[in-house]
């Protein structure tokens, strides 16, 4: 995921795995969490002074980047839902 410091979520799945891995610019752009459902997918997220939380439900998995722009924006709320 991009990570740009916003309140946005993308849900992902067997279509989106490496995104981003090797080249920033593959990333889901404009989001801070990425949700999905699949069990063969991996969310990652990367952090510096921002807090990495992630989300496990039954039948789905989250990754949030919740910086304090990002948690003012409802990210971590948007996520979970």
């Amino acid at each position: 995921m991009e990570q740009v410091h916003g309140g946005g979520v993308a849900r992902v799945g067997r279509a989106d795995r490496g995104r981003g891995e090797r080249d920033h610019r593959t990333a889901v752009p404009g989001v801070d969490a990425l949700v999905t459902t699949d069990t063969d997918v991996a969310l990652v997220v990367l952090t510096a002074d921002c807090v990495p939380v992630l989300l496990v439900a039954p039948g789905g998995v989250g990754a949030v980047h919740a910086g304090r722009r990002g948690v003012q924006a409802g990210v971590v709320a948007a996520a979970v839902a």
